[in-house]
This record gives C-alpha cells, sequence and structure tokens, in this order.
C-alpha cells in the first residue's frame, strides 16, 4: 500500500522505501549504486546495534586512523575552494551560507525541511536548525591521520553510498536500527545523505513506499510506549525484548542503550522495568548473540552513546542541574570512553566477552558466549516464559543453549563532540543536521564491516 508521509493516529509500523521514522530499518531490493532501493522499517526505538558475524579479522589500520582524526572547522568567508568545488558538496543557498552571504536571522529558528539541506533539514523528532550559543555555518572536514589531507565526502564522494553499495552487494539488504531518539536522527540523516547525492551527484534514485503493520504482537501495554505521529514513528527508551519479533526478518542490526538510564551509581533505566544498564546490556547481548548464531552471513552491531554538553561536570542530563547547553568537549585522549553509559558497556564487554586480538588501539571485535535462556535478566527468552508465549518458547526446544557469536564495536562518541552542533540550546543531546558530519559515522560504519568482517 503506497501512502504519503504523515498518518492517523493508528498504532503502526511503517515500512518505506528510503526513509522512514523509526527505530528500525529495512534497506529492501537495493541494486546497484545507480537505482539504490533502500526500504526502512520504522519500528522500535530502542538502543541496540548489531553487526556481527565476521570471519578472519583484517587489517584495521584505516579504521585505527579513521579514529585518531580530528574535525577541522572553515568558517565563512569560506575562500579555500572554487564554486565548481563547492556545487559538487552544497546547495547553491548553502553555498551563500559559506560564502558569508543570506544567514537566517536566528539558526535555531529555521523551519524543519525534508530536502536534506543542512541544519535546516529535520532529524528525528527535531526541527531544523541549530540553536546553540557559538553556532555559525561551516565546511567541515573530518581529517585522518593528524597532517593527512583525506578527508570525509571530499570530491563528492559519498561513504553513506559506499556502506548502502557494500550492504546490496554483500546481500545484506536488511540493515536495522533499534534505538532512541537518536537513532532515530540517524536513519533521517541516512536519508538526508542520500537524497543529497541523487541531487547534487545524480547518483542514487530514491523512491518511497510504506505500508503498515500491527505491532506488539503480545499486547505490551501501550502506556508504556510513545507514539508520534506525522512522522508516524514508533519509539522505546530501553532494552525492550519484545521488539525482536519485527527483527526476525534483518541481517545487520544495529543497538545502543544509555541515554534514558540514570547516568550515575547502578544506571537504572527510566522507562520500562527500571533495570540497571549493565542487566539490560547482558540481556540485549545475549539477544544479539542468538540473532547471529541462528543464521549464517547475519551481523550485529553495538554503536556508541554519543555525547552529551549540558552544563554539568560530566556534560550528561540530570534533572534540575542541566539548563543549558556548555562548550566544554568531552573528548579525552586517554583511552578512556566518552560517556559513562560507554565506560559501563566497555566493562560488561569486557567481564562477559573476550576481545580478539587485533592491531586497533580498541578492540571492534567481541566473541561472547551466552545461555540464550537464562533468566538472569530481562532475555528474550525470560520475556517470553514469564508471559507463557507458547509459539516463542517453542523456537527453544531442541536448539543449542550455550552459544557464542561475534559483536562488532561502533565507536562514533568522538565524532559528534562538537558542542556547537546541538539541536538547541537547552537540548543537548539531539544534533542538527551537518552532512559531513553523518558522511564521518557512516563511514566509519563502512570501514568496520569492511576491515574487520
Amino acid at each position: 500500500m503506497k501512502k504519503h508521509l504523515g498518518g492517523s493516529k493508528r498504532r503502526m509500523i511503517l515500512v518505506a522505501t528510503v526513509a522512514l521514522a523509526g527505530g528500525l530499518i529495512l534497506l529492501e531490493s537495493i541494486s546497484h549504486v545507480t537505482d539504490l532501493k533502500a526500504s526502512y522499517m520504522a519500528v522500535s526505538d530502542t538502543a541496540q546495534s548489531v553487526l556481527a558475524r565476521g570471519k578472519t579479522s583484517k587489517t584495521c589500520k584505516p579504521l585505527n586512523d579513521h579514529e585518531s582524526g580530528q574535525w577541522v572547522h572553515h568558517r565563512p568567508n569560506l575562500t579555500m575552494m572554487s564554486d565548481e568545488e563547492l556545487k559538487k558538496m552544497y546547495y547553491p543557498e548553502e553555498i551563500d551560507w559559506l560564502r558569508g552571504r543570506n544567514w537566517p536571522s536566528n539558526w535555531g529558528g529555521l523551519n524543519r525541511r525534508r530536502d536534506g539541506v543542512m541544519y535546516g533539514s529535520g532529524m528525528g523528532n527535531q526541527k531544523g536548525g541549530a540553536g546553540v550559543d557559538g553556532f555559525g555555518p561551516s565546511h567541515s572536514e573530518w581529517v585522518y591521520p593528524r597532517g593527512k589531507e583525506e578527508r570525509d565526502g571530499e570530491q563528492g564522494r559519498s561513504p553513506t553510498v559506499k556502506l548502502i553499495k557494500l550492504l546490496a552487494e554483500r546481500k545484506q539488504s536488511n540493515f536495522c536500527f533499534a534505538g532512541d531518539s537518536v537513532d532515530y536522527q540517524l536513519l533521517h540523516s541516512l536519508r538526508n545523505n542520500l537524497q543529497r547525492q541523487q541531487k547534487l551527484q545524480s547518483e542514487v534514485t530514491i523512491e518511497y513506499e510504506m505500508e503498515t503493520v500491527p505491532i506488539l504482537p503480545d499486547g505490551e501495554s501501550a502506556s508504556k510506549q510513545s507514539i508520534h505521529t506525522g512522522d508516524l514513528i514508533y519509539q522505546q527508551y530501553g532494552w525492550s525484548p519484545w521488539d525482536v519479533h519485527w527483527m526476525k526478518d534483518c541481517d545487520v542490526v544495529s543497538v545502543n542503550l544509555g541515554v534514558h538510564y540514570s547516568p550515575t551509581g547502578n544506571m537504572y533505566g527510566k522507562w520500562y522495568y527500571g533495570q540497571k544498564l549493565w542487566d539490560d546490556t547482558m540481556a540485549a547481548i545475549t539477544y544479539l548473540v542468538e540473532f547471529v548464531s541462528a543464521k549464517p552471513k547475519r551481523v550485529a552491531v553495538w554503536r556508541s552513546v554519543l555525547p552529551q554538553h549540558f552544563d554539568t561536570d560530566s556534560g550528561n542530563y540530570i534533572k534540575s542541574k542541566s539548563l543549558s547547553c556548555d562548550n566544554r568537549h568531552h573528548n579525552r585522549r586517554d583511552g578512556k570512553p566518552i560517556q559513562a553509559y560507554n565506560q559501563m558497556h566497555e566493562n560488561v564487554f569486557q567481564e562477559a566477552c573476550l576481545a580478539k586480538p587485533s592491531s586497533c588501539k580498541q578492540s571492534h571485535e567481541y566473541h561472547c558466549s551466552v545461555n540464550i535462556t537464562t533468566t538472569a535478566y530481562k532475555t528474550v527468552y525470560e520475556y517470553a516464559l514469564k508471559r507463557n508465549l507458547t509459539d516463542k518458547l517453542l523456537e527453544y526446544e531442541g536448539v543449542e543453549k550455550n552459544v557464542t557469536g561475534l559483536i562488532l564495536r561502533w565507536n562514533i562518541a568522538d565524532l559528534f563532540d562538537v558542542p556547537t552542533w546541538h539541536y538547541a540550546s537547552t537540548d543537548c543531546t539531539h544534533f542538527t543536521y551537518v552532512p559531513p558530519l553523518f558522511e564521518a559515522a557512516f563511514h566509519r560504519l563502512h570501514m568496520l564491516l569492511t576491515q574487520v568482517t
């Protein structure tokens, strides 16, 4: 059934051909780069990231180099590039901004747009604009390694297109995000990146097709969910084992947990069951291992939590203390993860999984061994057992209970350690649409898949 963006208030999940709202993305029938059809299923926004099932580890030096890079910002008036060069990367109005002409009177007040214009296009639940003090347009490049002139997105090369083409070539067309509103922003940025390439380079053809399907097969209470109409997004804010019903056809799954948990102490979740982040991370890891071990060629990815820049010591949101964004960077080069949530995830992976030796500064591959029928955490099995979901329980009969699977780590927190790119002066979690930022993020995912798996 073909539909327009938007719709009724019915609880639903959407399937769309390149961009839809939501956490779960399905890239259906992707062909070659000149005729890409990317389908996304808008499902849960439960932070989960899976990219697994690697064989032998390849050299990860390019990935390592990318992770040692840094941002270089060229502010207006930009004179280092000709108009012809800029036209390969920017729309006419963006070129005006970079030349110091026709600036909006209020960047934070830019209207929500759907054409992929930088700063102005909506991202997830957020409208366009960047309202943080000190924000200004820039030609920004992720340069790596230091002193070397290699840049993401230069001369019209799009890492996002390369990523989609790679998945198509590998016949891993069902690429699924599960996560919160930040994953929703990643979904929209992927769509926006492809739209820009279609318009600027004529590299990509994007079609839209949506259909509705029911959600919550076992009738989980809708009072625990958040339904947003207009974009028709179904979001969740913590580990929710009922979501995996929708991921059975995925080839690649990306998962993330963190922002909707307390940033201190045992980091209890603020939604659903109020579990410790440690326990929910273990439950999600158990699912990911079960996911990749069930079928060949599946990939599981764990995405890092992006930095927040609230005016607190850690940068995390703390109720009654977080009033506005702070321009302090939290990107530390001392080997510690950015964000307290990422440190917790690191601790869990170190205890529960075996890092695969590699030449990278940080390991990207973790072999995790789990019992998929454990009830120590809110696993998929525990959820089915508690609710007596007989059809689901039958799937566990006669299968190996102790399994091992590979989970890849998509580390991108450092890329987002730019306080002035937040969406608003009081929203220091979400980011405005900055094409080079999201191109760099998907470049790293492309490198992870090509150089590790």
